[in-house]
C-alpha cells in the first residue's frame, strides 16, 4: 500500500462539491504507463471517496515493472489536483505480482486413460490432407507390430474411417455401452458409423 498525499490551499477551492462519477471521470485522462489505454477501462480502480474536497482512489494493478506505480500514482495526483474543488488527494494502490507462466517447451502433464499405454493423436487444421488414411496405418503398422489397438475417429464432416477400413455395420449397445467395430484385429469407432 502506498498513501501519499498531495495538498492544496482551501482558498484555491470555490468550494463545490465534487462527485464519486465526476472523480471517475477524470481519471479517465490517466493512460497506463506506455499504453493509449486509460485506467479506469482497464478496471484498475477498485473504489473512489470524496469527502470535504479530500479524494480517496483505491486501485489494484498487477505488474512486475516497478516503475509502473508511481508512474500511475503520479498522474493521478497531477489529474485530480488540476481541478479547482480538488483540495488533497490520496492514492492507496494493492500492487499484484502476475501468474508465473509456465517455461517455453514445458509440456501440460498428460491425462491417463485406464488400460490405455499410449495415445497418439493425428490432427490438422484443415480438411482433406490425408489424417484419417495416416492415423489408419499407423493403427494397422502398430497391430502388425503386436499391439492391441482401437482407432477413434472424430471427424464430424466427413469421417472416412469407416469406407477407409471397409466396414458399413452400426455399432451394438451393451449396458448402455456402445461397443466398438473390429476389423484386421483393431477396435473401430467413428461418427461415420452412426450418419
Amino acid at each position: 500500500m502506498t498513501s501519499s498525499p498531495s495538498t492544496k490551499s482551501p482558498d484555491e477551492s470555490d468550494n463545490s462539491p465534487i462527485t464519486e462519477s465526476q472523480v471517475i471521470q477524470w481519471l479517465r485522462d490517466v493512460k497506463y504507463p506506455g499504453l493509449s489505454r486509460d485506467i479506469v477501462s482497464f478496471g484498475l480502480i477498485d473504489s473512489v471517496e470524496v469527502e470535504n474536497g479530500v479524494v480517496k482512489v483505491y486501485l489494484q494493478i498487477t505488474t512486475e515493472n516497478k516503475d509502473v506505480p508511481p508512474a500511475i500514482e503520479k498522474k493521478i495526483k497531477e489529474r485530480l489536483t488540476a481541478e479547482s474543488d480538488v483540495k488533497d488527494v490520496h492514492v492507496m494502490m494493492h500492487v499484484n505480482e502476475p501468474p508465473k507462466e509456465k517455461q517455453a517447451g514445458e509440456m501440460p502433464k498428460p491425462v491417463s486413460i485406464p488400460g490405455v499405454d499410449k495415445v497418439i493423436a493425428v490432427a490438422s487444421g484443415k480438411g482433406g490432407v490425408g489424417k484419417s488414411s495416416v492415423a489408419a496405418m499407423l493403427a494397422l503398422k502398430a497391430k502388425a507390430h503386436g499391439l492391441k489397438v482401437g482407432l477413434l475417429d472424430l471427424d464430424i464432416y466427413g469421417p472416412s474411417l469407416p469406407l477407409m477400413m471397409g466396414i458399413d455395420n452400426k455399432p451394438q449397445v451393451e449396458d448402455k455401452r456402445i461397443l466398438p467395430l473390429e476389423k484386421s484385429g483393431i477396435s473401430l469407432m467413428s461418427i461415420g458409423f452412426f450418419i
